[in-house]
């Protein structure tokens, strides 16, 4: 059975490198637009390369600090996100940040039955 994210907008915090790039990849191939989010305005190509594929792909810039505006411009741009890949996080908490306002923010502005998931948390999941 394939896996479908077919009229879901997912918002994947470093999803222009590695791991995050795959996700965005993935993502896109299963019929989600994808948000993608870099600290730069330089996302490497991986916008593009998901819209030239047929995918929908729309680049966010910023830092992960800033996630309510984060989050409130993929809304206004999307209309709503149902879900959140946060792989850039785990830089974030250790540079300082506080994970609890990046989840509390978070989890005000998903979709009803939206979820987080931590790239680089392992095993770690929450649901709203």
């Amino acid at each position: 059975m394939a896996v479908t994210f077919e009229d879901k907008v997912v918002l994947v915090t470093g999803g222009s490198r590695g791991l995050g790039n795959a996700f965005s990849r993935c993502l896109a191939q299963a019929g989600a637009t994808v948000a993608i989010n870099s600290l730069t305005e330089d996302d490497r190509g991986t916008t593009e390369a998901i819209n030239a594929a047929g995918g929908r792909a729309i680049h966010f810039p910023g830092r992960v600090e800033n996630s309510a505006e984060l989050v409130e411009r993929v809304v206004g741009e999307c209309g709503r996100v149902d879900a959140i890949i946060a792989y850039s996080v785990i830089q974030y908490v250790f540079t300082g940040g506080n994970l609890w306002d990046f989840i509390d923010c978070c989890m005000r502005l998903l979709a009803d039955d939206g979820e987080i998931f931590f790239g680089d948390i392992p095993n770690n999941t929450m649901r709203k």
